[in-house]
């Protein structure tokens, strides 16, 4: 696909009469860049956004060349509610119970729940946050990692409920006043990846309404608290999940809160407190996005070369991006899924997550257990399991240690590509190797904070800058039949340290394939459908 691209520009006696009778092979010759200079812009959304609603920016012919997009947005804190709360209780006498209550890891990412760039009313890349956390592992730069956690928020090591949302400020006169949790998050549509050779060319599509769809994840889905399951209060009996002992605790810390009501008590010292009160509320459908918006990093050039831009027939190769229905393995041993895509493929992405862990708004889990059933000390934890990387801090950078390192917690034992039902295209029993060794040498660089993050790569001496450069693929529309089968490891029970069964996974598919995208007469088309 990438060969039929190349075009003759000339040939025949007008190369003799231009340079001679000897054709030698290579010529040397002079490309001068032309001047340019970029800008941001802010980018408002034409309907107000909010938690669980669809918002439509529409992107303004503002330059000639689109470069950058960033979502920018601010989240109301949960500071106030919790530091009043603390406040009554202690008034009263009583030590304050919880819950405490902050936003889940990698906020940026949870937010969005799928993104989507529309031109001309026509889909021409979707993502979603899994995606996002998968693409950001694997093109985003080892030395860039801490820069892009500040950005999303996202605690590669030491994550605990309230590090994100619960922060307040004193204000004189005012009591206290949260402090919006800011994020900023890479929006990586083909044509806004830093590469060059395919931004998005916004003036030469000026008959088309360039537009980035966003759907923004529920409240319900982006928030934790520090209690294994709802506080129950049964008349004046209050059990206190969080305060369950170790050999009564199924799973630690961090599940979606059940409750908008605080709690304080003063006999503290077992499971079930009898003097429990209701020390405050929150109520979490009166929160709201603060502002939001895009920043948008547009490309300005010279005016002959913009009118090149502007009237020239465009072609040229594309990434995009292709989630796949999830499968439920439902417990079972094997898995058999077929792929039912049909486009040229440049990488598979590959990753599990338990079931359970949606109930704990552990967006992109994807270890074998929900806790580190083995800590550094050879005993058990308790907490659930959040990445534990290290080594990456900007004032104390030291030996690198990626996430999940320390426990083994391999989610599959093998896995096998098959083609027409007959042909393997690739199988292995160490499917390490598709996350670390193979990878490395077509990617960026391999996973960090989620190390259970599979790529299958098609392509070879691929550009690991950006990863938009069309050097291979496999052409999966001469092919019917793409089925990949899976092996899964039984857990090892927290506490026990003993093999059990085998856990209820949902499989995440994304497909990274190639289009070709050709602007004429102010509007865009693609070659294969998407």
């Amino acid at each position: 696909m990438s060969a039929g691209l190349h075009r003759i520009l000339h040939s025949g006696p007008q190369d003799e009469r231009l340079v001679g009778s000897a054709l030698p092979w290579y010529q040397r010759k002079l490309d001068r860049t032309g001047r340019y200079t970029t800008q941001w812009r802010r980018v408002d959304f034409d309907t107000v956004p909010n938690f669980g609603v669809r918002a439509t920016a529409s992107i303004p012919v503002a330059g000639e060349l689109l470069s950058r997009i960033y979502l920018v947005s601010e989240l109301p804190s949960f500071g106030p509610a919790v530091a009043a709360a603390q406040a009554q209780a202690a008034a009263l006498g009583k030590v304050f119970l919880g819950p405490n209550i902050g936003y889940t890891n990698s906020v940026g990412h949870a937010l969005v729940e799928t993104a989507e760039l529309t031109i001309g009313n026509t889909a021409f890349d979707r993502l979603n946050s899994r995606l996002l956390e998968t693409l950001d592992e694997y093109y985003t730069p080892l030395e860039q990692v801490p820069l892009v956690n500040e950005l999303i928020k996202r605690a590669d090591h030491g994550f605990s409920v309230g590090l994100y949302g619960s922060a307040v400020a004193d204000a004189v006169g005012a009591g206290l006043v949260g402090v919006p949790e800011t994020v900023a998050v890479p929006l990586p549509f083909w044509c806004v990846r830093g590469d060059e050779r395919s931004f998005l060319p916004l003036d030469a599509l000026n008959a088309s309404r360039v537009q980035v769809a966003t759907q923004f994840r529920s409240l319900a889905g982006m928030i934790v608290t520090d209690g294994v399951g709802p506080l129950t209060v049964s008349g004046e009996v209050i059990t206190n999940a969080a305060m369950q002992t170790e050999t009564t605790l199924a799973y630690g810390d961090g599940c979606a809160v059940a409750s908008q009501s605080f709690y304080a008590a003063t006999d503290v010292s077992g499971t079930t407190v009898t003097d429990a009160v209701v020390v405050g509320d929150i109520n979490l459908a009166s929160l709201r996005l603060g502002d939001t918006y895009l920043m948008v990093e547009y490309v300005y050039v010279d005016k002959l070369e913009a009118y090149a831009w502007r009237n020239g027939m465009l072609q040229y190769p594309i990434v995009q991006h292709t989630t796949l229905p999830i499968v439920q393995t439902q417990g079972n041993r094997f898995v058999s899924i077929e792929l039912p895509f049909n486009n040229p493929v440049r990488n598979l992405f590959i990753s599990l997550q338990r079931v359970d862990a949606a109930a704990y708004n552990m967006h992109f889990q994807g270890t074998r257990e929900l806790v580190n059933y083995r800590d550094i000390s050879g005993g058990f934890a308790q907490g659930l399991w959040w990445p534990d990387a290290s080594g990456l801090a900007y004032d104390r950078p030291g030996f690198l240690v990626p996430g999940y390192s320390g426990t083994e917690s391999e989610p599959l034992v093998s896995m096998e590509l098959v083609y027409e039902g007959k042909y393997t295209k690739t199988k292995t029993l160490n499917p390490a190797l598709y996350r670390s060794l193979l990878p490395s040498l077509e990617l960026t660089k391999t996973p960090w904070v989620n190390r259970y993050y599979y790529c299958i790569p098609f392509g070879l001496g691929a550009d690991k800058e950006t990863g938009l450069a069309a050097v291979g693929e496999a052409n999966w529309n001469k092919i019917a039949s793409k089925r990949l089968l899976l092996e899964l490891g039984q857990e090892i029970i927290p506490l026990s340290g003993i093999r059990g069964g085998f856990p209820a996974y949902n499989v995440y598919v994304h497909v990274e394939g190639y289009n070709v995208f050709n602007v004429y007469g102010g509007t865009g088309s693609l070659l294969f459908d998407y």
